[in-house]
């Protein structure tokens, strides 16, 4: 049986395969990676890491999207390098129980920078549960390295939100053995001399909205009759309400009169019933606009 010899291509490996022999091969990778990256950069052996984190090495993550059950939530992780170029990295990446792993895809730097196309070295594994990792060496020859500026973008990551929490979520760089894995890998970068740097690693955290029940003006866990009056008051006469998005009953972005006349239409049947989360259980707003959510009676 050969040696295993790691891909020059572009690979991923997603939890389905952790049983399979492309899974198996994902993990020898990731076990081998750290000294994979230290034995192809300098003159083959590793140059002693520097001791606590370089500031001028920043890894970090810039979010996209609404935080909903309903909709994905879409991060980049990114790479600021004033510190000088770096010629390959290793990244861990875990995040909070109440996400899951949709896609991991490798970001622009990692598919244009050696010469205008894809590292000589690259994969991705991830687990739906636990997180993401990610080996890069950019040109074997020392080339093309990542030079020195502000958001070299090394991950693409999409996440399902399985369940509103009561506290904010998180994403961050890690160093962990993912559960029932044997490899071991490092969030580390390394300079163009061979040198193993510990970047700042800066988590993201994301706030969930507040849970309201659209429609529900009056916050009573009911769309009836009482939500259009309650309406055309807060509408009219200036009355008060903590969750202007429960008021928004057609997700127009504005409380106005077309609110409550979508709100009796709706109880009456003569009109849709409210968009989501809906009239029935509590949810975040997927839409994004000027209003926002304090607090909602039947959903706190």
């Amino acid at each position: 049986m050969g040696n295993y010899i790691p891909s020059i291509s572009s690979t991923e490996c997603s939890s389905t395969e952790r049983n399979s022999r492309a899974g198996a091969g994902c993990g020898r990778f990731y076990r081998v990676l750290p000294f994979v990256i230290l034995a192809l950069i300098g003159s083959g052996l590793a140059t002693p890491a520097i001791e606590g984190q370089h500031p001028g090495f920043v890894f970090y993550f810039d979010a996209e999207g609404i935080v909903s059950v309903d909709v994905p939530l879409s991060a980049r992780a990114l790479l600021d390098n004033s510190g000088g170029p770096v010629a390959g990295w290793s990244v861990v990446i875990c995040h909070d129980p109440q996400l899951q792993v949709v896609s991991a895809e490798h970001g622009e730097s990692v598919l244009t920078m050696n010469g205008d196309g894809p590292a000589d070295f690259m994969e991705i594994y991830f687990t739906p549960d636990e997180g993401v990792r990610q080996g890069v060496v950019i040109n074997f020859m020392f080339f093309d390295m990542l030079m020195p500026t502000d958001e070299h973008e090394l991950l693409l990551l999409e996440y399902q939100l399985l369940e509103l929490p009561t506290t904010p979520i998180t994403i961050s760089f890690c160093d962990q053995i993912f559960e029932g894995d044997t490899s071991a890998s490092e969030t580390m970068a390394v300079t163009s001399g061979g040198v193993v740097v510990e970047p700042i690693r800066a988590p993201a955290f994301f706030e969930v909205p507040q849970p309201f029940l659209r429609g529900d003006a009056n916050q009573d866990a009911l769309f009836n009759l009482a939500d259009g009056i309650t309406l055309l008051q807060i509408i009219f006469l200036g009355g008060q309400s903590s969750c202007a998005d429960a008021n928004d009953c057609n997700d127009d972005g504005r409380i106005d009169v077309a609110d409550a006349i979508s709100a009796l239409g709706g109880v009456f049947g003569n009109g849709p019933l409210p968009p989501v989360p809906g009239h029935i259980d509590c949810g975040g707003d997927p839409t994004e606009d000027n209003l926002d959510c304090e607090r909602h009676g039947a959903c706190t």
